[in-house]
């Protein structure tokens, strides 16, 4: 019994040292404080079950008020395990908040009346007789098995729905709690309906699993964000006390089960079986710290590489800690701000002063041992008071941003020349992201209306992609269906900066400014490609549909010159447009395809065309077939003869086209085809080219 109590003080030891480190790490957070709670909780019922045990037989009545309690403080430790998961690591799967609360409620009350009266646990075990569990037992059960297997789902909910780390983080700690509270559920809850008392005095044991993977989840993973590594006392003051639990355990293992009656050949096999066990650790746990260049090396390139992975400046310290202060073993490492007020209050912001004036005038950095009596004193005295041993200037433009310092190195070691050129080269990386958190940062304080377009957007883009995996499965309808898609996200993305040059307009400066009318008018053009992807795919599908209306042609065509002016003003391009004898011509055919039809051919002409130049626009009618003619001409570099047939093709382009995806003369084909008229083009390389589209005034359908 001995035994078994040392080695519940030592696991309870464990834990608690844990549950205080995550606490303190972040006091504000609710999944540290609750996991502090839960580790106490732990802690008291291990305590509990341990003694009542060591009264018995001796006192019955203590050892019933000990059991009950136990059972008490199980309760409550059912319900923070299940809490645990609903927070860890966000509470990504929903549950109703009045169901949170009863079930707390419930806890407490449960957890009262199993305590303070017999209606749980009636009389403990004797030799002769089992324990006589009260009417509410099966109640506890229930709520027992209900924590138990919510926190299941929960913890299997997230497991399967996040990647990377926090798919670790989950992993390591749904074995090692699951595996816990089932041990202790089986041997003290359930196995007692049966009258079976087995291996309940070890069901505290279960807990070093418990510890062992969240151990691992802390050394590994950063579990909790606590930097194992940079706590060195408690790191061989866990480690001499797992070895001392290796050795307790096996020598308890090895006497309760008679492997070994003699109590030192016990001893001196589990101590050999341990210092096995310690020894494997090593291997699988290498060397903590290696002083060697090469080690250094390879952390910083490691440091450069995920830099900028790093979107927040959270994120930069946590990889700065991770990095200089837990792997290289430096004593302090934090990049500062110099006086960025829109910056929340937790950043590192350090106010203008002679320190900072001083390293406008620092070319690469400062090196504490270098300082010498001819520098300003007030370098030397920052850089005592920063504890800095090696200090870099961080640079946007030429003006100081802000500083990175480093502190001593293990056992006071000086840097070397060939660490300082290693940090040197990853300084500019370390400006460059540094310069992106700022402006991110500074957009999202500037625009909190600008947040809830941007969450709404995502959520659009998320279901977009999730159908986009459906689309995948069938190539054919894939443009058509992915331009429908894209056309609410990018109606939203056009609407939230517009909403930002609208509101914000004259706080932005000029730059971003323009910045955001550049995005805006791609937007616009990217929405304008997607209706004609859409067009395609209708083409395609013979779906296009034909509304004639009638209208007089050499007023539409008046008002598409003007409308194109200015456009071709920019090049000073002259547009003549040569009217047909009968100036007043009515057609009936389908006039927004014609508007569409002669948009794109015009455009293509100013394009093309030289700076000074003329189009020339024709409009000639043949009453005998009852057609009308428009002839658009530019004096551009012409088209190649082996280009002419290709250019009217779905995502062809000719040699003098530049920029586009070649379906604005594939759709003008598709429309004249439909309204039942003809296009050709003459064109001699380096001579202009010359559209020609005839069309029949009257369309089927038409009223005479």
């Amino acid at each position: 019994m001995y035994y078994i109590s040392f080695i519940y003080f030592l696991t309870g030891l464990l834990i608690l040292i844990m549950g205080i480190f995550a606490l303190v790490k972040n006091p504000r957070n609710s999944i540290n404080r609750v996991f502090s709670i839960f580790a106490l909780i732990s802690v008291l019922w291990m305590g509990l079950l341990s003694q009542g045990y060591n009264v018995l037989p001796f006192n019955l009545d203590f050892a019933l008020t000990l059991f009950r309690l136990s059972y008490a403080i199980a309760i409550l430790g059912f319900y923070t395990l299940f809490l645990f998961f609903y927070l860890f690591p966000s509470k990504s799967v929903k549950l109703p908040k009045i169901f949170i609360y009863l079930m707390g409620l419930f806890s407490l009350g449960g957890a009262f009346v199993t305590a303070f009266t017999p209606l749980l646990l009636e009389q403990t075990f004797t030799d002769d007789t089992p324990d006589v569990l009260g009417p509410l037992y099966i109640v506890y059960l229930i709520y027992v098995l209900l924590c138990f297997f919510l926190a299941s789902y929960l913890a299997l909910k997230k497991y399967f729905n996040n990647t990377g780390t926090e798919k670790k983080k989950i992993g390591l700690a749904a074995i090692g709690f699951l595996i816990f509270v089932a041990f202790a559920s089986i041997t003290n809850i359930v196995l007692p309906i049966f009258d079976i008392i087995i291996l309940q005095n070890e069901a505290g044991f279960a807990t070093l699993i418990f510890f062992a993977t969240l151990f691992y989840a802390v050394y590994k993973e950063r579990f909790f964000n606590i930097a194992y590594l940079s706590l060195h006392l408690l790191r061989i003051v866990i480690l001499f006390v797992v070895y001392l639990a290796l050795i307790v355990s096996i020598f308890v293992l090895l006497k309760n089960h008679s492997v070994l009656n003699d109590s030192l050949t016990a001893l001196i096999v589990a101590s050999s079986c341990a210092f096995a066990i310690y020894l494997y650790l090593n291997l699988l746990f290498p060397q903590f710290y290696s002083n060697s260049f090469k080690h250094f090396r390879k952390n910083i390139s490691d440091f450069e590489i995920r830099l900028f992975d790093a979107k927040k400046f959270s994120h930069l310290n946590d990889l700065i800690d991770e990095i200089f202060i837990e792997k290289l073993n430096i004593k302090k490492a934090k990049v500062y701000i110099i006086d960025h007020e829109e910056l929340e209050e937790d950043h590192n912001i350090y106010a203008v002063d002679g320190f900072t004036k001083e390293l406008d005038k620092v070319n690469t950095y400062l090196f504490k041992e270098d300082l010498k009596a001819k520098s300003p004193p007030i370098i030397g005295e920052k850089m005592q008071a920063l504890n800095a041993e090696l200090c870099f200037p961080l640079r946007s433009q030429k003006k100081v941003i802000g500083f990175f310092i480093l502190g001593q190195k293990s056992r006071k070691r000086a840097y070397n020349k060939e660490e300082i050129e290693e940090l040197i080269g990853v300084i500019p990386n370390l400006e460059t992201n540094l310069m992106n958190i700022l402006v991110t940062s500074t957009l999202q304080e500037e625009n909190d209306l600008m947040k809830q377009i941007i969450e709404e957007k995502t959520r659009l883009l998320k279901r977009t992609n999730m159908r986009l995996k459906t689309m995948l499965k069938d190539q054919d309808n894939f443009i058509s269906l992915t331009a429908h898609e894209f056309r609410t996200p990018l109606t939203v993305a056009k609407l939230s900066l517009d909403q930002i040059n609208i509101v914000h307009k004259k706080d932005l400066p000029e730059k971003i400014r323009k910045d955001v009318k550049t995005a805006s008018d791609q937007l616009r053009n990217l929405g304008q490609l997607i209706e004609r992807l859409l067009e395609v795919r209708r083409a395609e599908r013979a779906m296009l549909e034909i509304v004639n209306e009638k209208f007089e042609l050499n007023q539409l065509l008046k008002i598409m010159i003007k409308g194109s002016q200015l456009l071709a003003a920019k090049k000073h391009i002259r547009i003549i447009y040569n009217e047909s004898r009968n100036s007043k011509i009515i057609v009936c055919t389908d006039k927004i395809k014609l508007q569409e039809i002669l948009d794109n051919l015009i455009q293509n002409a100013i394009k093309f065309s030289p700076a000074n130049d003329t189009i020339t626009i024709k409009l000639t009618q043949n009453k005998k077939n009852k057609s009308f003619k428009i002839s658009i001409k530019d004096n551009g570099p012409g088209i190649p003869a082996k280009e002419i047939k290709s250019i009217f093709e779905k995502f062809k382009q000719g040699s003098r086209a530049g920029k586009g995806v070649g379906i604005g003369l594939y759709l003008v084909k598709q429309y004249i085809r439909i309204m039942k008229g003809k296009i050709d083009v003459i064109s001699k390389e380096g001579e202009g080219a010359t559209f020609n589209i005839e069309l029949p005034v009257k369309a089927k359908g038409c009223n005479s």
